[in-house]
């Protein structure tokens, strides 16, 4: 949000209020208002999607997506890289010269959406970025609050910071190796694929001689 991009400027003006919110007026200008009211109603048409029949709502994002290009307004590909470099130097309405520089910016999304045969039957869905790469993430719809998700990736982050504290563990290169999780709602959420991985439950059903273990994952519901 636009209070994110002030959030330096804020600190440094500590209790001077006027130029606090001085700099709050300029944040709230139109332009920077249509920049996140786009973002705001792409990613709640995203949250809203129809977990049967979700290429109509992509239709939509990408009507919104080509509206959006036309008015140099340009949304972020939410892969946990991009996020965690882009933090500290966002700004609150980047020209189009410094987003295409060395960002991604998702273009369109593939009709092609895949569904999962999981116990929640997630949609895997491909973002088409500005550098025509492809990049996968899940759309996963959650019976309890999906804002838990999220926070389990901060305290992720939390024990890399305390891993890159200690030399012992800094010189081993020991790392939590953690994803992006953006909350579209109380019960969606888009996940980032993480490629070559695999779920527990795969591993325990895989692996020769865990028969008595399947057996009981599957009776204890764990």
């Amino acid at each position: 949000a636009w209070w994110i991009a002030n959030l330096k400027l804020v600190n440094k003006l500590k209790n001077d209020r006027s130029d606090i919110i001085e700099s709050i007026s300029r944040g709230l200008s139109s332009k920077s208002l249509n920049y996140y009211r786009t973002i705001e109603v792409f990613f709640t048409t995203l949250g809203s999607i129809d977990m049967k029949k979700p290429v109509d709502t992509i239709k939509r994002l990408n009507s919104i997506l080509k509206e959006s290009t036309l008015r140099s307004i340009f949304i972020l590909m939410p892969f946990r890289q991009q996020l965690s470099h882009t933090i500290s130097n966002s700004k609150v309405n980047p020209s189009k010269e410094s987003l295409t520089r060395d960002l991604v910016f998702i273009r369109e999304i593939d009709e092609n959406v895949v569904k999962l045969e999981s116990l929640m039957k997630p949609l895997k869905i491909r973002f088409i970025g500005t550098n025509n790469q492809k990049y996968t993430f899940l759309l996963k719809k959650e019976t309890n609050d999906a804002r838990k998700e999220p926070r389990t990736m901060d305290f992720m982050d939390y024990i890399n910071h305390l891993l890159q504290t200690s030399q012992q563990t800094k010189d081993l290169g020991l790392r939590l190796i953690n994803y992006a999780i953006m909350g579209l709602g109380p019960n969606m959420n888009l996940i980032e694929w993480v490629e070559n991985s695999n779920i527990i439950s795969n591993i325990v059903f895989e692996e020769e001689g865990t028969v008595k273990i399947s057996k009981y994952l599957i009776d204890n519901k764990t």
